[in-house]
């Protein structure tokens, strides 16, 4: 009998939109949950994001991403791992692949890079 963890784990994979079957492997370049940090390399003004570190997900198959509060971003992932997204004056550019995600959002006055690695 299967422990409730397992159908846990299986509504998780459900929610994320991920294709594998529950107790499958799944490859590190597609949706799940990344942790990493974020690094301030302009910061112009006082409401830009300063460095810290965090977690972020690729659900269905993009990235959803609040960048201020005023500024959201949501690029899809596509096929050769790259995103991008464009969002009022700002843009996000990045790559997935290899268990990590990496990108940089730039709006005036303001940029960041960020650093991540998969972890389920």
């Amino acid at each position: 009998m299967p422990m409730p963890h397992s159908n846990v784990m299986c509504l998780a994979v459900a929610v994320c939109g991920l294709t594998t079957a529950c107790g499958g492997a799944m490859a590190p370049t597609e949706s799940g949950t990344y942790k990493g940090v974020a690094q301030s390399v302009v910061a112009q003004h006082p409401s830009c994001p300063v460095a810290r570190s965090g977690t972020v997900i690729i659900g269905d198959n993009r990235l959803i991403f609040p960048y201020l509060p005023d500024t959201v971003f949501i690029a899809p992932l596509r096929p050769d791992g790259t995103l991008v997204a464009q969002s009022n004056t700002g843009r996000l550019e990045g790559r997935l692949g290899d268990g990590r995600l990496e990108f940089i959002v730039r709006i005036p006055g303001c940029e960041t890079q960020y650093r991540l690695r998969w972890v389920m």
